[in-house]
């Protein structure tokens, strides 16, 4: 059989309204961050890729400031329409000239250049709509040196999107080599698919087939020098059937088989609510939230199950798949609906946008999630 690269219909788009959820906003938008964590070895450069889309019913314009927190040699710049802004500029115009049209986007790179210093930097880009100020949201960069002889990082960046029924999506992860010292990897998937839907995943230029479980990283053998990163691309064909399909990606040290990392990705279609893996529901049920359309807050409602009292935790994200707020509950009692309650705030405190969230309810490995409208 030969295996062909599923070909990438609409990347890095912005996310679709979901079927009976309000219409668009006069004023919105959307941003693509991709991966938000990065390792850079010392006098080295490297770029964050990320997309803003007008998401609104009207042509809009943006501001964009940035704030630095990082080793006092490093240096973060922006580009954005082809033009390179030096690093000591943090207030921004997008674009810079004019309006972004009802679905148009603007394609971003943050550069950071890590001279002379370790360390770790963290970076905060804030967009908000020019002629609604108030439609404000914040998103951080990261980036350090590697510190510990064997680590990995698996920057994940968006973990779910939206897509029609025989649509293709596309997630594009990094493994980053985080220790000092070299290392390889092995990389296993697990997949949870409706039936007619295919997944894969491409490393080095190299696009595996469907049925492929597992591969060695580097591809070809050898190994990784530290701060070295490899991307992948895990790609989904959403054939014939609405729902939910998740690949379960792990990337486990050769060296030390007792570091790891995992992270999912999820597709999902039509009106049908997005988890962030796959769920196991003997020690959850009933999740819901009331009110629901909601303003200011709401209470998500659970039953823990069970024989024992077991911590729950709420994460609730925007339909982009960017985490926007955790909810702890500390030993609920078994047998008994619980809730938490969710002011419509990010964890950085700020109110979030009107739209369409997800809130996925964790007990143990048991998860459910709900779909939950901020109106105004």
């Amino acid at each position: 059989m030969t295996i062909t690269r599923f070909k990438i219909v609409a990347l890095c788009v912005a996310i679709l309204t979901l079927a009976g959820a309000a219409a668009a906003e006069p004023y919105d938008f959307s941003f693509f961050q991709g991966p938000d964590e990065m390792i850079i070895t010392v006098d080295d450069f490297r770029q964050f890729h990320s997309e803003l889309t007008n998401t609104g019913e009207n042509a809009e314009a943006y501001t964009l400031n940035v704030t630095t927190d990082g080793p006092e040699n490093w240096t973060f710049g922006v580009c954005y329409g082809d033009i390179c802004y030096p690093p000591f500029q943090t207030e921004f115009r997008v674009p810079e000239t004019g309006t972004l049209a009802p679905g148009e986007s603007m394609a971003f790179d943050f550069d950071i250049f890590a001279l002379f210093d370790t360390g770790e930097g963290v970076y905060t880009v804030e967009f908000a709509c020019e002629s609604d100020p108030s439609i404000v949201r914040t998103y951080e960069f990261r980036a350090r040196t590697p510190e510990d002889g064997r680590d990995l990082l698996f920057s994940r960046g968006e973990g779910v999107q939206h897509a029609e029924i025989d649509d293709y999506v596309q997630f594009h992860p990094v493994l980053y080599n985080a220790g000092t010292e070299e290392d390889s990897y092995v990389l296993t998937v697990e997949r949870f698919l409706p039936e007619n839907w295919d997944s894969m995943f491409c490393v080095g230029g190299v696009c595996y087939p469907p049925f492929q479980e597992s591969i060695d990283l580097p591809v070809g053998g050898g190994t990784y020098a530290s701060g070295a990163a490899e991307p992948i691309d895990i790609d989904f064909a959403t054939l014939f059937d609405e729902g939910i399909g998740s690949m379960r990606v792990t990337i486990t040290s050769v060296t030390d088989p007792m570091l790891s990392a995992t992270a999912t990705f999820t597709v999902t279609t039509g009106s049908v609510v997005a988890v962030d893996d796959v769920p196991a529901r003997s020690l959850l049920s009933a999740a819901h939230a009331a009110p629901n359309p909601f303003n200011p807050r709401t209470e998500i409602r659970f039953t823990v199950g069970g024989e024992q009292a077991r911590d729950a935790v709420v994460d609730i994200f925007d339909m982009s798949g960017r985490h926007v707020r955790r909810l702890v509950g500390h030993q609920l009692a078994p047998g008994q609906e619980h809730a938490l309650v969710w002011d419509g705030q990010s964890d950085r405190g700020r109110r979030v946008a009107t739209g369409t969230y997800l809130a996925r309810v964790a007990v143990g490995a048991s998860q459910e999630s709900v779909k939950l409208s901020l109106v105004k």
